[in-house]
């Protein structure tokens, strides 16, 4: 995408191993070395890792413009303490911090200790032009293809397939609201370390026949498309890219109340408290009977997502940014 946008943007990649392995200081100088010779005027970071490496090459290498992004929430909610202790230290080198959400921003602040003014947020932003082409002729294909009947009500989730998105009371629910409903198909689509525990899950609680693990999927859209609810039951979340997409999708949405998915959903979905399976249950049970709400509830956050999670106004607010930065860099320091 910034590809076509841009013809001049390129990708070079440093292969950085360890931060706590000898060979890392030479692939630090390499980064050095990289924003010296490229004349690079702003430093940009993602992820730990990113975060660390970015921050420390760019100070080595005279740049005081060094922009630090936060996509989860915080170093403390990760419990690495060593991680976190680094960060506090890099704090004097660097200009901005970035947060997908106000959650995590709030997150940075009390964990990193970070002054407030040096912290804004930016939401994630999604290509939507695909999402565009959803409408009824578009699902019913979707829901032939995928192999759903119309009478059936289609009950999804996209998640990385691990422990914090407890993808247990996901199954809990479909269990349950299985005895009572006969035409409740679920699938999950996603791939991760926690597959055969949900697998072994899923055999514990007799649902094989009502349940399907996609695995990775490259484009989600015709899967979202053949959906009617969709749900993310994770412990934890800065600002799901699976919420944005359901939203660009037209589903409603049950998820827990927690990081973004508060500020995406206050006006726009379902929302219920982290492990509260009778909370969730009662929610799925609303969508389930009630398919004028599913409907509205998703023609709502449709237009939302159409108009706040675009990929053009993620990349403006970042280019607003960058233009501030050159032109008045005293605001950063």
């Amino acid at each position: 995408w910034l590809g076509d946008k841009y013809p001049e943007f390129s990708i070079t990649m440093l292969n950085v191993g360890s931060l706590f392995h000898l060979g890392y200081i030479f692939k630090l100088l390499e980064f050095k070395r990289f924003c010296i010779d490229n004349r690079i005027d702003i430093v940009q970071t993602y992820f730990n890792d990113g975060n660390i490496t970015g921050v420390l090459g760019g100070r080595l290498a005279g740049i005081k413009k060094i922009i630090s992004c936060r996509r989860n929430l915080g170093p403390g909610f990760w419990k690495d303490r060593k991680i976190l202790f680094i960060f506090r230290f890099l704090r004097r080198f660097t200009s901005l911090y970035l947060a997908n959400s106000k959650a995590t921003k709030e997150s940075i602040v009390r964990s990193e200790r970070i002054d407030r003014e040096k912290a804004r947020v930016i939401y994630n932003g999604l290509d939507l032009k695909k999402y565009e082409a959803i409408d009824d002729t578009y699902r019913r294909r979707a829901r032939e293809k995928a192999g759903f009947a119309e009478s059936e009500i289609v009950i999804g989730m996209v998640s990385h397939l691990r422990k914090d998105k407890n993808i247990e009371l996901f199954l809990d629910g479909a269990a349950q609201v299985s005895r009572e409903y006969s035409d409740l198909r679920f699938i999950i689509l996603g791939e991760g370390p926690h597959r055969p525990f949900i697998e072994k899950k899923i055999e514990q609680l007799g649902i094989q026949k009502n349940i399907e693990l996609v695995g990775a999927v490259k484009d989600v859209t015709s899967y979202l498309a053949a959906m009617d609810i969709a749900c993310l039951t994770s412990n934890g979340e800065s600002f799901s890219n699976a919420i944005i997409e359901y939203l660009a999708a037209g589903l409603p949405i049950i998820a827990t109340d927690v990081g973004g998915n508060t500020e995406a959903l206050a006006e726009n979905g379902f929302l219920f408290p982290v492990g509260d399976l009778d909370n969730y249950l009662n929610l799925l049970t609303r969508l389930i009977d009630d398919k004028n709400l599913r409907v509205q509830t998703g023609i709502k956050g449709r237009a939302e997502a159409m108009a706040k999670y675009s990929m053009d106004k993620m990349v403006n607010a970042y280019e607003s940014i960058y233009t501030e930065m050159m032109e008045k860099p005293g605001r950063f320091h």
